[in-house]
């Protein structure tokens, strides 16, 4: 057998599982801001949710607080990313944020701030390429 034949084999094995992994770690943007807050969730159909929230990549998660007697029976709701579409809002009210909650938002430490700065390059450069890319597909491709 050729050693070429299971460089290549080991090497899509490698990237794809690299690829599975990252894909299945990563999660919304905008929803990460939400993770282990309390929130209300107002869906499309007029039903309300509400608890502390834990962002998946698989879904959401809402834990409600601990009840007794007959509302016991549920303690949590899910909602899968193909359920994503029946979210009209999620609310999180300033005055339930404790002190650590607002200092860790608007006063961010030297790492938080360089991770967002790094964020937003890695942003920017993406967008860049892409512009580049897609400029040199039109130069290339035929009329």
């Amino acid at each position: 057998m050729d050693l070429s034949l299971f460089i290549t084999v080991g090497l899509i094995f490698l990237v794809t599982s690299v690829a599975g992994y990252l894909r299945s770690r990563i999660t919304d943007r905008c929803l990460r801001s939400f993770h282990c807050f309390n929130v209300t969730l107002q869906k499309t159909d007029g039903k309300p949710v509400w608890g502390r929230m834990e962002l998946s990549a698989g879904g959401i998660k809402f834990t409600f607080p601990q009840r007794t007697g007959s509302e016991a029976t549920k303690a949590s709701y899910l909602l899968y990313v193909g359920g994503y579409k029946l979210i009209e809002s999620i609310l999180r009210y300033a005055d339930r944020l404790t002190d650590a909650d607002i200092a860790r938002s608007f006063h961010p430490g030297p790492l938080r701030r360089l991770a967002r700065r790094f964020h937003n390059f890695l942003g920017s450069a993406t967008d860049s390429l892409r512009d580049v890319l897609s400029l040199v597909d039109r130069a290339t491709s035929p009329l």
